[in-house]
Parts: structure tokens; C-alpha cells; sequence
């Protein structure tokens, strides 16, 4: 967390600091402190999916803690560095395993306004399931069940028509913890993924990818919460990525009852990590520096062994606005 100079603001960041524990399950009216975006949360889990200001894309929790302007992420820390190395693998001991959905919604995603808290839904339907370490989702999935009542379906068809482009899918965001039960010697967070699914607005049926969730066969690469994707040296231009490299590790990916694999015909098992090429992070992470080239920084812990990768991403450049049209230059003679 960094440091603000300004004394005059000493009183409230201190209360903020020990106030932000108590209030992290609560939403509220929040203000970017850099371009001073205003945007509503309903609920405290939100903030954990809508963590960056739509605007200025700083990530709102990385800014001086203050009464209104910081923005927590309200789930719960990942697992500390001593729970990492070769005691704990967890390769015959899965049943120890428990998912729960950290947080998740279902609407825009950008927008924190045209968005519904879909969590406790969620976290129902996988209490549901025969095994309480997965969940399956298949294409088709009606997703209308993950609404509280008629009222919230209805308001958010509403909000999302209220919006300046037309809309035919929604997005259904996830945070995803595997947690180890009471009977682990362990008793933390084990794995953590990011998910997003796209969910047509006709008949709320998902469109794809499917939501499977289980323990990897092979659980031996993990990816540590230092890893971030942005500017080089600018720390507000950086945005986490742990969650979403740890899904590409682990998580299996499927359409309906057909298995992609990757082009040498191997498939996710937790041992090992692919990234291609064509790989387009700014949709599943987001762009923390438009228009300029960015660094991705993956630290990796193999049971006890860590390692750094570094590369650089580019990206046309984006402009802000749209270029304005200019007269043609005249006929010299």
C-alpha cells in the first residue's frame, strides 16, 4: 500500500485502514481518487470483480486508503508463501478439498452499475454437487437460476438496455477458491481461479466457455500473487494475474462434452503452464496501459522451486477518442 505526504489526510486514512476490515463485505458510493469517477457498488463483493476504475483503469486498491476513494478487495488474502513446496501436494488427499465461489455476477463487464451479485446463487448450486471440490457448467446452462428473484433478472435487462451500445450477451464473472477442509493439516486456500463466461441475453442460456471447476490431476505449478501484467516501473499500471495464469494451469477446457486440447495434444493437469502467442490477455485481465507496450511477469513456484518469466506484450496504439476527420489538403499547382 503506498504512502500519501499529505498530513492534512493523516486522521482519515488511519480510520479508513481500520474501518476497511469491518466495512469489507458492505458496498457503497465510491470515487476514483485519481480522475474521480463515481460508481456504486451493491454489494462488497463486487469490489473484488470490479476492482479497476472504468475510466483511468487504475486498480482503485492500490491508491492511499481513504474514506471513500480506497476500494479493498474484500475476499479473503491467497495462501502465504510457507504453504507452497514439496509437503504439499495434495496428491492423494483431494477429498480434503472444498470450492466456494469467492465472489461472482452476471451483467456488464466493465459497468459495476449494470451488474447483479450472483454469489450466494452460485455457491448453492456447487453445495449441490455430488462432489464439493468441482462444479460443471455445460453450454446451454440456464443461468436465470443464479438470480435472487424475477425482480433482479428484470432490473438488470433494464440497466443493460440503458446503456449507450446494444447488448446481446451479458458476462458472467467468477472468483473460485479450492479450500482445504478442518481435516487438513493445512486448513488455507490451496488454488484460486478467474473465470469469465459469456451468457446470451435472449434466454440467459450460456454461451460458452463452460464453467468446469475440479481439482487438477497433477497439482504441482502455482502461480504467486506477484505476478502482474502492465508498466514496467508505474505500479498503478500493473494488474494482477495470478488467478487467471492459475486457471490456464489447472482448469480443463471444454465445450459441452467435447475436450479442447492444444496443438501437441496434451490437456491442462496442473503440471505445467502454455501460453499462446495469440493469447489476448486484455480480455480476461483488462489493459492497465493502453496503447503503449506492457511487461507480463509470471512468478512460479514448482513444489518449492521458483522461477521469474518476463515478456513483453504489444498492442496498437489506442487512442481515447476517435481521430477526427480532416479536411483533404488542397490542390497545389
Amino acid at each position: 500500500m503506498e504512502e500519501n505526504n499529505d498530513p492534512s489526510n493523516d486522521q482519515s486514512h488511519a480510520t479508513a485502514e481500520t474501518s476497511g476490515a469491518s466495512s469489507a463485505g458492505e458496498g457503497g458510493l465510491h470515487r476514483c481518487y485519481n480522475c474521480g469517477t463515481t460508481k456504486f457498488y451493491s454489494t462488497g463483493r463486487l469490489r473484488a470483480l470490479f476492482p479497476f476504475c472504468p475510466l483511468c483503469r487504475i486498480e482503485l486498491n492500490k491508491l492511499p486508503p481513504h474514506n471513500v476513494h480506497y476500494v479493498p478487495d474484500p475476499v479473503s488474502p491467497p495462501m502465504h508463501a510457507p504453504r507452497c513446496g514439496p509437503g504439499h501436494s495434495l496428491f492423494g488427499q483431494k477429498d480434503k478439498l472444498v470450492l466456494r465461489a469467492l465472489a461472482a455476477c452476471l451483467g456488464d463487464n466493465d459497468d459495476v452499475e449494470m451488474a447483479v451479485d450472483v454469489t450466494e446463487k452460485l455457491n448453492q448450486l456447487i453445495a449441490s454437487q455430488p462432489k464439493p471440490s468441482s462444479i460443471y457448467l455445460k453450454t446451454g446452462f440456464d443461468s436465470s437460476v443464479l438470480f435472487a428473484d424475477e425482480q433482479q433478472r428484470v432490473k438488470l435487462l433494464k440497466s443493460l438496455a440503458s446503456g449507450e451500445k446494444e447488448r446481446k450477451v451479458a458476462v458472467l464473472k467468477i472468483r473460485f477458491e479450492l479450500r482445504e477442509t478442518d481435516s487438513s493439516p493445512y486448513k488455507g486456500s490451496f488454488r484460486r481461479y478467474a473465470t469469465k463466461h459469456k451468457v446470451s441475453l435472449d434466454d440467459w442460456r450460456l454461451l460458452g466457455p463452460a464453467v468446469y471447476v475440479k481439482p487438477p490431476p497433477e497439482p504441482l505449478l502455482r502461480a504467486l500473487p506477484t505476478s502482474f501484467l502492465g508498466h514496467v516501473n508505474d505500479r498503478n499500471m500493473q494488474y494482477p494475474v495470478y488467478e487467471y495464469i492459475q486457471t490456464l494451469i489447472d482448469l480443463l477446457d471444454c465445450d459441452g462434452d467435447v475436450l479442447h486440447r492444444m496443438s501437441d495434444g496434451t490437456t491442462r493437469d496442473g503440471s505445467f503452464l502454455k501460453l499462446d502467442p495469440t493469447m489476448d490477455l486484455d480480455q480476461s485481465v483488462g489493459d492497465p496501459h493502453k496503447g503503449a507496450e506492457k511487461l507480463l511477469r509470471l512468478d512460479l513456484d514448482l513444489q518449492g522451486f521458483r522461477k521469474s518469466y518476463c515478456g513483453r506484450i504489444c498492442r496498437p496504439l489506442l487512442p481515447w477518442h476517435p481521430t477526427p476527420h480532416l479536411p483533404p489538403p488542397p490542390d497545389l499547382l
